[in-house]
């Protein structure tokens, strides 16, 4: 009889601490990651691979557009650093775009030291031909939007 309450007390203690297990950790994921954001941070250089992705991802890119981004990236031997740079000064997204559209690294770097964004809507039309999703390239890569004069350039 004494086994069979010791049992049942361990056992009602397992179900009642078990949801915040998850809770728990879920904290002390977070935790860690706004540590290592802190760290990159002061220290860019140190900034790897999984901290890109990482970066896309919370910025809310999907796991497939993260991995084709990091794929271009590393074809084109793109550092992690120069990726962090990137998404730093002009946002995931348009960082996303333009590695996936096959912008030169001469280029990025020059958008960079000019501070000048790369244009997404251009070249987000390249990067859905490379299969990023429309969800990050946006209207600008519908084959059927118009696409509308902004009266700079040559047209």
């Amino acid at each position: 009889m004494v086994l069979a309450v010791v049992v049942f007390i361990c056992a009602l203690c397992c179900l009642v601490t078990r949801p915040a297990a998850p809770a728990a950790r879920r904290r002390r994921e977070q935790a860690a990651a706004r540590r290592r954001l802190e760290h990159i941070r002061r220290d860019p250089a140190e900034v790897g691979p999984g901290d890109v992705e990482s970066a896309l991802a919370a910025a809310g890119i999907g796991p497939f557009d993260v991995a084709l981004v990091m794929l271009h990236a590393e074809r084109r031997m793109l550092s992690p650093l120069m990726l962090w740079s990137l998404i730093e000064r002009f946002g995931a997204r348009v960082t996303a775009i333009a590695v996936v559209a096959e912008t030169s690294m001469g280029e990025l770097a020059a958008h960079l030291m000019r501070d000048r964004t790369p244009d997404a809507e251009a070249l987000a039309v390249f990067a859905a031909a490379n299969g990023l999703s429309a969800a990050v390239c946006g209207s600008a890569a519908d084959p059927g939007s118009s696409v509308r004069s902004t009266g700079h350039g040559p047209f």
